[in-house]
């Protein structure tokens, strides 16, 4: 007996329910997978990926060289996605981004086909397939990206159904189609390597599931001859790509030793801590976390003996996800056979896995219903808000000279939009290209001291500078060399005077890296507030899609109590980016100065509907309500603001506390607030008016001698308070 063989169970009819069950989960599963896959362009390698295939199809060669940066222009490159990049081009040609999120969603449905597949052969428990499946989409959907690792989830899950067939058949179809998924896999991805660590542990489990056999008789054996021959043609096959033995020595080793020095800071290549799988959280890492532990669950509790495969594949694939994070969704792939191979049966297991089911599918809930970011990416195109568009766009227009420096996330759509024109400093290839000393070179000098990015620049002869650094920008327009030329909602674009040609005239007032409230107060104290507003609306006209600029000058008009200019700048914001609580936050607070509640209420409302713990918006909201009289909204606002801001609350919360307590006769914990807000008042006028407040209180609750006290305390603070004096003159009389 081969313990790789599934026990068949015996075969039964299912009722007219379970198939209206299953019916709905596919349905639902389908629905799911659509929602999580087409999905807007918003990773950042595509754009070298695409430019690189534009080049392979135009030059009819494979790079070997690099040719899209200056910093590292001629330095061997071992371009191991080279196919996926060569098939990618065309189907952009064809089809644009339309095309290719509509490529991706059919290689990751293949994915799951073939998976569903293996896990069909393994077993006959619907029930506990579903909730694999859907457990995987749930932890390897944030992996889903126009990118060359998603053939990694189609070809493991096809190395494993092919895997499994073939141990049960030993056809030469699955043999032949092993090897030629492989070739395929092999020029599109470095994942391929797991293709042979998938079969190596086939073999290895059917000979050590065999320890007692001769070894002449294991080698006669057709099941270990075969599985032999073909981990012996994969590894000759492994050579089969343009780069020979340097792909596979660079798929092997590019990210360890030096290369992990690099990888770190790459959020992707991060490690995952191990102590994430014993902590609860209703994220993505939740379904990961599920698996693991069903499959630890499936080795302990197992029907029959484990095979030694599976524990190399549980071991193999688990140390490269606590390694690197952007293994879950493979690891997630390959534990859905070993789970439903070695899982237990049990009483009321139904139960079990229709409550697994439920909690999947509140997740997709969750994430897909109630999330309100969810619509912001969902369909075709590209993503706002993730590219220096704008910027990009200018230096496209104007043709400025010189050499760019860039931040490292823009290289790859720099890449795309303005090759051959200009030549990046820096993209996502590293450690491909750049070498881990570059990559902490560039980042000392985007984040560091002036003095390292000076002397980058007399290495490289930068004249131009696109960056995401609002303290690079801030160091460098103290630099009488440097000028800011433009800026998007992601990047800042400055130049040297020496490269600007004189129709490109500089922002000399408005910095967007500093707090416009700041500079608000700065040009107000001088009077200058119109110097700043001049140079918005010329940024307006040059940059006519940035948010940060709509937003600025509805806070400048806010402040000159100019509400209506105020209100249409915010809306204007809101029309490029309804999904950040900011907008919404803004047009509130207008809103609310202009004294137009019901408006204000309602856009406060959706600013708290993006984020939960928008602490100022709960206080507006609090403020609001007191207007209205409406006194218990206003408390359970203002408390939630006290919540969320701990001890750093301003004064004037914890005196509309107090006052809406003192409102609904709730003396004492009015008291509580008032003595906070005296506390921590920041100026005499706030302590005056809270000493007062204070003595109302006392003098409710009949404790004349305190309420005089307190009244005693504000008419030292201010003389001439009148309300106080009357009050005090009440107390005495009360006293008397």
């Amino acid at each position: 007996m081969r313990y790789e063989e599934p026990i068949a169970g015996p075969k039964r009819s299912f009722s007219r329910l379970e198939k209206w069950i299953y019916i709905f989960l596919t349905c639902l599963f389908i629905l799911m997978f659509l929602c999580l896959s087409l999905q807007k362009i918003h990773c950042f390698d595509v754009w070298w990926h695409l430019a690189t295939g534009k080049w392979i199809w135009t030059h009819k060669t494979i790079p070997c060289k690099d040719v899209f940066s200056y910093t590292q222009k001629g330095r061997p490159w071992t371009d191991f996605t080279w196919g996926f990049q060569a098939l990618i081009y065309p189907i952009y040609k064809i089809g644009g981004f339309y095309g290719l999120i509509l490529f991706k969603t059919l290689v990751l449905s293949l994915a799951f086909y073939f998976l569903y597949k293996t896990l069909k052969l393994l077993t006959k428990n619907s029930l506990l397939i579903w909730f694999l499946m859907f457990s995987i989409l749930l932890a390897s959907y944030p992996r889903f990206m126009v990118r060359p690792h998603i053939f990694g989830f189609l070809f493991v899950s096809l190395f494993l159904y092919g895997l499994n067939c073939y141990l049960q058949s030993l056809s030469w179809t699955c043999f032949l189609g092993l090897c030629l998924a492989f070739v395929i896999w092999l020029n599109l991805h470095a994942s391929f390597l797991l293709g042979l660590c998938v079969s190596g542990a086939y073999l290895i489990g059917e000979v050590t599931s065999r320890y007692n056999w001769q070894v002449k008789e294991l080698i006669k054996l057709p099941i270990i001859r075969r599985l032999a021959l073909l981990c012996a043609i994969l590894m000759l096959f492994a050579f089969i790509n343009p780069y020979g033995f340097k792909l596979i020595k660079f798929a092997l080793f590019s990210h360890i030793g030096e290369g992990e020095e690099a990888t770190r800071y790459i959020a992707e290549w991060q490690s995952l801590p191990f102590k994430e799988i014993f902590l609860f959280k209703f994220n993505p890492t939740l379904f990961f976390k599920l698996i693991f532990w069903l499959a630890i669950l499936a080795f302990i509790f197992a029907r029959k003996p484990l095979v030694l495969r599976d524990i190399l594949i549980f071991g193999l694939f688990g140390y490269l996800t606590f390694k690197h994070a952007r293994f879950m969704g493979l690891f997630a792939f390959t534990m859905a056979p070993i789970i439903v191979q070695w899982w237990p049966s049990f009483r009321k297991e139904i139960l079990v896995y229709t409550g697994l089911l439920v909690l999947t599918l509140v997740f997709c809930v969750k994430i897909i219903i109630l999330n309100p970011y969810f619509k912001e990416n969902l369909g075709f195109g590209v993503a706002k808000g993730i590219y220096p568009i704008q910027t990009t766009a200018f230096l496209k227009r104007h043709r400025l000279k010189g050499n760019l420096f860039n931040s490292y996330g823009f290289g790859g759509y720099l890449i795309w939009h303005l090759y051959p024109k200009y030549q990046v400093f820096i993209d996502g290839r590293t450690p491909t290209i750049y070498p881990p000393e570059f990559y902490w070179q560039y980042r000392v000098a985007e984040n560091g001291p002036i003095k390292s990015f000076q002397k980058l620049t007399q290495t490289y002869n930068i004249c131009l500078v696109l960056t995401k650094s609002k303290g690079l920008v801030q160091r460098l327009k103290r630099d009488s060399k440097w000028s800011l030329i433009g800026f998007d909602d992601r990047g800042y674009l400055l130049a040297k005077k020496a490269v600007l040609s004189p129709h490109i005239k500089p922002f000399l007032y408005f910095d967007p890296a500093t707090d416009i409230n700041k500079l608000i107060a700065q040009y107000k104290k001088k009077g200058q507030l119109p110097l700043l507003i001049s140079d918005l609306k010329r940024a307006q006209k040059a940059f006519p899609k940035v948010v940060l600029i709509y937003n600025n000058l509805g806070l400048i008009y806010a402040e000159e109590r100019d509400y209506q200019k105020a209100i249409l700048s915010f809306k204007q914001a809101l029309r490029l980016n309804p999904y950040d609580p900011t907008n919404y936050y803004n047009l509130g607070l207008a809103y609310k100065n202009a004294k137009m509640w019901g408006l204000a209420i309602k856009a406060f409302k959706r600013a708290l509907a993006f984020n939960k713990k928008y602490a100022e918006a709960y206080y507006h909201l609090g403020l609001i309500y007191y207007q209205k009289r409406q006194y218990k909204k206003a408390l359970g606002c203002l408390k939630r603001y006290c919540q969320l801001v701990e001890d750093e609350a301003v004064p004037s919360a914890y005196e509309y506390l107090g006052l809406c307590y003192y409102k609904t006769f709730c003396l004492d914990r009015a008291i509580k607030y008032f003595k906070r807000a005296v506390f921590v008042a920041r100026t005499k006028e706030e302590e005056k008016k809270n000493l007062y407040n204070l003595g109302n209180c006392y003098f409710g609750l009949g404790q004349y001698k305190m309420a005089a006290e307190y009244y005693e305390r504000a008419l030292k603070l201010d003389p001439h308070f009148e309300k106080a004096k009357f009050n005090l003159r009440r107390s005495q009389e009360r006293l008397k």
